[in-house]
């Protein structure tokens, strides 16, 4: 697993890239397997007028020559992680979203425990949120477990401690 200096978007020969990407507050993360481009939340936007979609994730992408997003996975429908879907959506083609709040995401599907894919050597499995977790709740992130040769990564959104 890589977490800098990726130098092609999609990763090569069973590799795993995972970048997380410096959006201020809240989260950005672009999971890249040799089979698809998995961006896990897009960071905050701001009455300003800062995206951080705009001015960190789509720069990123491009440079790294992405041309599409397989997956998009929105966590929760907090500002500083669903704030940039919209400027994303507009300016690269995304083939599936995937969240915990599909009420505040159009043409989105719900993250459940248990689903999962898999790509080539990379496994990917939801563990929440249970059907029983409240809404409006921080305990209702997607939380995204990757399994890669022998190593795991865990994407939490924003759960608590209980």
């Amino acid at each position: 697993i890589s977490l800098l200096g990726l130098s092609s978007c999609r990763a090569q020969n069973h590799d795993l890239r995972v970048t997380l990407l410096d959006v201020g507050q809240g989260l950005s993360m672009v999971v890249q397997s040799e089979q698809g481009v998995t961006v896990y939340d897009t960071g905050p936007k701001y009455s300003s007028g800062f995206n951080a979609a705009a001015a960190v994730l789509l720069p990123y992408l491009r440079a790294k020559r992405s041309s599409k997003i397989d997956r998009l996975i929105i966590s929760h429908a907090d500002n500083d992680h669903i704030g940039g879907l919209e400027v994303l959506r507009e300016n690269i083609p995304v083939t599936k979203v995937v969240t915990s709040r599909p009420d505040k995401v159009p043409r989105s599907q719900m993250c459940r425990a248990g689903d999962g894919w898999i790509e080539g050597a990379t496994k990917f499995r939801f563990l929440s949120p249970e059907a029983k977790t409240p809404k409006g709740s921080n305990n209702r992130s997607c939380v995204l477990k990757i399994s890669h040769q022998g190593v795991d990564v865990l994407l939490t959104g924003d759960i608590e401690k209980k």
